[in-house]
């Protein structure tokens, strides 16, 4: 067969490729509210990057904590805030069941592992009710020497996984001597 004929047969085939191909479609979406400019908190030995624009509150009496806040747009005022919040102590924190018990939190729902499982976890995650809010916990703790540290983010149910990349990457650059 000669080359001109050869190409005669497969141009419908090439000519079908190029009709399917311009069928596809790629969407994309940049948000500029979702890549924050970052600070760094430093003090009492230990530093945790956080969204410049998150409020930060000190307690000034006792031991180390720290609270990053970010109130949720539109939200009603009484809807609780994102917050990461830094608890620090000599020693050891109380296993997870048995902080639990001396809270006010009610209607309690671990997520991922039994609560069993997280009294010997360093990572926790749940879900109950505060003042009438729901609210989705995210409980890391880092023990370093004789100071452990408490890493808390909490949400309303309903804003936990919008803010949980920042919470993340938050309670991923903690460092403590």
């Amino acid at each position: 067969m000669a080359p001109q004929f050869r190409i005669l047969l497969l141009l419908p085939l090439f000519a079908s490729l190029t009709i399917q191909a311009q069928d596809v479609r790629v969407v994309t979406r940049v948000v500029s509210d979702t890549v924050p400019a970052w600070k760094t908190w430093k003090a009492d030995g230990f530093s945790m990057n956080h969204p410049g624009k998150w409020t930060v509150d000190v307690t000034v009496m006792g031991d180390t904590v720290v609270v990053f806040r970010k109130g949720i747009k539109g939200a009603d005022p009484t809807t609780p805030e994102v917050a990461v919040i830094v608890q620090g102590m000599d020693g050891r924190f109380a296993p997870l069941p048995k902080r639990l018990k001396k809270s006010d939190l009610k209607d309690v729902e671990f997520i991922q592992n039994e609560s069993s499982e997280m009294a010997s976890s360093s990572r926790a995650e749940y879900r109950c009710k505060d003042k009438g809010a729901n609210i989705h916990v995210l409980e890391q703790l880092v023990e370093k020497g004789d100071r452990s540290y408490l890493l808390t983010y909490m949400a309303p149910a309903e804003a936990y996984d919008e803010y949980l990349f920042l919470a993340e990457a938050m309670l991923n650059s903690f460092s403590a001597p």
